[in-house]
């Protein structure tokens, strides 16, 4: 039997003959944006429909995928991302932090000291840790996420790896020491500020010699040729947003490798 509502999503239900309340589901789909949370109350049209056909306890397991799975697509939506940089946080997609990693080539981060800049979850910073890189500095201005920062280190056993600095990307970075072989610089889209990070950057010698990074910014954002000690070599977009990849000019070998 398919139960449908017009007011809600299509949820196929298949029940076993003769087995009244002994169902499964066969599909859970979720087409309608606009429909965010369980709470909302168009949830009350469709949820005496189910449950009217299932158990409490199956009830609870339907209603807990029907709210994972709308949270999951609108974290997954443009729109989400760009409401949340007025909390300075906007998680860099799975899809794009896969593309940066395989611009690394085969070896990735291995070895690499990595310089995550407004790191928000600090998932760029920490995924390069868990594929090999030697440390990471996290700069987040935010101070719960600066927490968030050091319980995911933790709870990954990469304490030891990482260190977190609160403050501004521009103040935080002339605090810094020590050469980095990879930055990530992802601010919220409606801050264009680095040109001014990297004279910083540059300024107090914190590039190695065959450094990379990795940019991330609004597709809509254009930025320039060259930034203080660095070339722009790539360019992609996903989506709503674009990654510009910058590198020391005149490298001869693979960043984080040889260059030490």
């Amino acid at each position: 039997m398919a139960l449908h509502h017009r007011w809600a999503f299509p949820l196929n239900l298949t029940f076993s003959p003769g087995r009244r309340n002994k169902a499964r589901l066969s599909e859970l789909a979720f087409p309608i944006e606009s429909l965010k949370t369980c709470n909302d109350s168009r949830w009350s049209r469709i949820g005496p429909l189910v449950n009217n056909r299932f158990s409490p306890k199956e009830n609870r397991g339907i209603r807990e995928r029907v709210e994972s799975a709308m949270s999951s697509k609108r974290r997954g939506s443009s729109d989400f991302r760009r409401a949340s940089s007025g909390s300075s946080l906007r998680p860099t997609t799975s899809k794009v932090r896969s593309a940066i990693f395989s611009m690394l080539g085969p070896a990735g981060p291995s070895g690499f000291r990595v310089l995550d800049i407004y790191a928000g979850t600090g998932a760029l910073g920490i995924e390069a840790l868990q594929r090999g890189a030697e440390s990471a500095v996290f700069v987040e201005q935010n101070s719960r996420q600066c927490n968030e920062i050091k319980k995911a280190l933790e709870r990954h056993g990469l304490a030891m790896q990482g260190t977190v600095q609160r403050g501004s990307a521009l103040q935080a970075v002339g605090r810094l020491g020590g050469e980095f072989d990879l930055i990530f610089a992802d601010p919220p889209y409606d801050l264009n500020e680095f040109e001014e990070l990297f004279s910083r950057v540059d300024d107090a010698g914190l590039l190695a010699p065959n450094a990379i990074a990795f940019l991330e910014h609004s597709k809509t954002t254009r930025l320039p040729d060259t930034l203080p000690g660095l070339r722009l070599t790539a360019h992609r977009k996903y989506g709503d947003s674009a990654v510009s990849v910058y590198k020391v000019p005149n490298q001869d070998a693979p960043p984080g490798r040889g260059g030490k």
